[in-house]
């Protein structure tokens, strides 16, 4: 019994401490993740080159970070030119959202007295966003990106670069168990990731079938729209679905309205089922535990909250299967 109760300290524990460090690196989210973008970018490629040159590792790590870089610079031109040349359809696509939207307050929503909630709303929005304070939000949010993006350079460069020394200055400090636990840590980072892309990608691809199939106009580009909104746990797709499926029924289009709707409910039901699969697979925890842990999570922090809320599902399983905690 005492060691239940040991372990239901170290639950609640590990829980408040989770949700206090996230908090609190709320401000430098940005910073951490080109951290550890650039870290796991790099540091496979680093490998490569120390193997090809016999060189210091001070040279080896500038040269690979110097390439990842350009890869990134290169791709995001890549990404630009596309938008730029492809335009006319995220024009049409926001024109067609916005006459959905139009359509809907003159009929649905007003009936629903939330027409006027949302055109209050959208009037108070754009108030707020004067041409002078939207100039100085954009140039002070460009100036902290570069910022972020070259220290997270020089962070990773020294990180990389002094790896043996950080290794050694560790273990003096901590034992071979905790530093053998924070690489399994890190190890079940990196597959939850993994696993969120996996079954982002999969809703996506399936989001844009059933557009076609149902004949939505753009449903290319919504699809996509629907994929990246998919990061929000709880919100995400019914910014998308939600319009289209109103729209439809207002041009009593009813049979494309409950393909939406079932098509709707195909995406949240292969999210839940290939997120409960792909972490019982690879961390053999029960369905139930990840679901109420990536839910509660999610309503603390949002997005984040499905990578955190997964991580604390594993720690729990750990934690419980422990025979003795020291």
């Amino acid at each position: 019994m005492k060691d239940v109760y040991k372990k239901l300290m170290y639950s609640a524990f590990l829980y408040l401490l989770i949700v206090f460090v996230f908090k609190y690196l709320n401000d430098y989210m940005t910073l951490i993740i080109m951290i550890l973008f650039l870290y796991f970018s790099t540091y496979l490629f680093n490998g490569f080159m120390e193997k090809c040159f016999k060189e210091s590792k001070g040279f080896t790590t500038f040269i690979s970070l110097m390439i990842i870089n350009c890869i990134v610079i290169f791709t995001m031109y890549i990404m630009a030119r596309y938008a730029v040349n492809k335009s006319y359809l995220i024009k049409d696509g926001i024109m067609y959202l916005s006459h959905i939207y139009e359509i809907l307050e003159y009929s649905v929503l007003r009936k629903l007295q939330f027409g006027d909630l949302i055109k209050n709303s959208f009037q108070i929005f754009l108030k707020g966003i004067k041409y002078n304070s939207l100039l100085t939000k954009g140039i002070v949010l460009t100036t902290n990106f570069f910022v972020s993006y070259i220290m997270a350079n020089i962070i990773v460069y020294f990180i990389l670069r002094d790896k043996n020394i950080i290794t050694t200055t560790m273990r003096k400090f901590l034992s071979g168990h905790s530093i053998n636990a924070f690489k399994a840590k890190l190890n079940n980072i990196k597959l939850i990731l993994v696993i969120d892309f996996k079954i982002m990608f999969i809703c996506t691809l399936t989001t844009i079938l059933g557009f076609y199939i149902l004949n939505v106009h753009h449903g290319f580009l919504l699809g996509i729209l629907c994929g990246i909104f998919d990061l929000l746990p709880f919100v995400g797709t019914f910014i998308i679905f939600i319009p289209l499926l109103l729209y439809y029924i207002c041009m009593k289009n009813y049979i494309v309205a409950i393909g939406l709707l079932i098509l709707f409910l195909i995406i949240g039901i292969i999210r839940r089922v290939f997120e409960t699969k792909f972490l019982k697979n690879s961390f053999d925890v029960h369905p139930l535990i990840i679901i109420v842990c990536v839910y509660v999570f999610t309503k603390n922090m949002g997005f984040i909250g499905v990578l955190t809320g997964s991580f604390y599902a594993i720690s729990l399983k750990e934690i419980w299967e422990s025979t003795q905690i020291n």
